[in-house]
């Protein structure tokens, strides 16, 4: 049966959208990584704890038997209070920046005293402590402070040197309030993808998950590295990351299936209604491969509009056009795997892949977009929200209870 997505409008302004994967939840009923074996205590060994160190260490505790899912509870608590500590220091960092540039902003207001002192300084009386001037707007008489000792050509000369100094001052501080804002939005998809992980009884991927998200916060100086061969490791991530950013780029070849050096680790898969593939980003690594590796021309990309949600891409043969039936699916996906997956009905931006790009400068996962549309996506009709009430039901633990 054919399904008319909820398309609402059109839009070219370009928009950005965050990227962590700015919540998981029970696994498809098909997930990628299905199948796979635990690690073995000999391939545990093998990969010790790289970057993030605890977490690596939590992977062998929680499938070697010796831990349980409070491990994993502790260390997705650990991150949780360090993303809250920077976002607790970023947002003092943008409200400062919108204070200066408020009162940068008064520039034209200052300038326009100093005009006024210029045009009315022949009323000046030697030796007063103010001066009488004419608003040039409205006509009315008001008097400004003048230095009986100096003047009112030079109060005139010190507020106009004051009104360039403010000037300069909105000019420098506005590029640091957008990298700060972008910063905060970054900061948002990463707090998400934490949220979004289950109690750790979802399984091998879930711990993985989280120790991607250790690993990211490491190269993003949030947490420090540790444990042995830390800092080898940081630099290993950062040569492997070297054509990141392009779409179309082929991520980096995984050393070992079902380890945490496997990119599908960071992405969940469904299955559309008519039998394609559509991929869900589980994390700030997944969703920007979702978004600049993996998605092609002739995909069709999804995300929830203002606000943290997982990138999402239905997959297409070249020449394909996706059926309403499919566009509905995946926007109800992108809707549920978001922030916003309390709502009844969420706006969802779609575009072709080609549309999305990584900004200059960008944390990981985070894109700009130059064309999309929106249609409705619905969280409580998703396959993944049958699933988490399927499991709900039966007792498991979700990201939601």
């Amino acid at each position: 049966s054919n399904v008319e997505p909820k398309i609402m409008s059109t839009l070219s302004a370009a928009g950005w959208c965050d990227g962590g994967g700015q919540l998981l939840l029970h696994e498809p009923a098909d997930p990628i990584g299905a199948g796979r074996t635990p690690l073995s205590a000999a391939s545990r060994a093998a990969n010790p704890a790289g970057a993030g160190g605890p977490v690596g260490a939590l992977f062998a505790e929680v499938y070697g038997g010796a831990g349980d899912a409070d491990v994993f509870r502790r260390e997705k608590d650990r991150l949780l209070q360090a993303v809250g500590a920077a976002v607790k220091k970023n947002r003092q960092k943008v409200n400062s920046f919108r204070r200066q540039i408020a009162e940068a902003e008064a520039h034209e207001d200052v300038k326009t005293r100093a005009d006024e002192i210029m045009a009315y300084q022949h009323g000046y009386r030697q030796g007063a402590s103010a001066l009488t001037v004419y608003d040039f707007e409205t006509g009315e008489a008001k008097e400004i402070p003048i230095d009986a000792l100096k003047g009112p050509v030079a109060a005139a000369e010190a507020l106009y040197k004051k009104a360039r100094k403010q000037r300069r001052t909105a000019g420098a501080v506005e590029p640091l309030l957008e990298a700060a804002s972008r910063e905060a939005e970054y900061l948002e998809q990463v707090e998400f993808s934490l949220r979004e992980l289950s109690s750790g009884r979802g399984g091998k991927d879930d711990v993985l998950a989280l120790e991607e998200i250790n690993a990211e916060l490491v190269d993003a100086r949030l947490v420090k590295p540790a444990g042995k061969g830390a800092a080898a490791e940081i630099k290993r991530r950062e040569r492997s990351s070297g054509g990141k950013g392009k779409r179309g780029g082929t991520p980096p070849k995984p050393k070992k299936k079902g380890g945490r050096d496997d990119p599908m680790i960071n992405i969940r898969r469904y299955v559309a209604p008519s039998g394609k593939e559509v991929l869900v980003g589980r994390n700030s690594r997944g969703n920007e491969a979702v978004s600049l590796s993996i998605g092609k021309d002739q995909d069709v990309w999804f995300h929830v509009r203002g606000a943290p949600g997982a990138h999402v891409i239905l997959r297409q043969q070249p020449g394909q056009e996706a059926s309403d039936e499919d566009l509905q699916y995946a926007a109800d996906l992108a809707a549920f795997h978001s922030k916003l997956r309390t709502g009844g009905k969420v706006d969802v931006s779609f575009t072709s892949p080609k549309f999305v790009r990584k900004p200059s400068g960008g944390r990981t996962g985070m894109v700009t977009i130059d064309k999309e549309k929106v249609m409705l996506g619905m969280p409580d009709a998703s396959e993944a929200a049958a699933e988490e009430a399927s499991d709900r039901a039966a007792g498991k633990k979700t990201a939601s209870s």
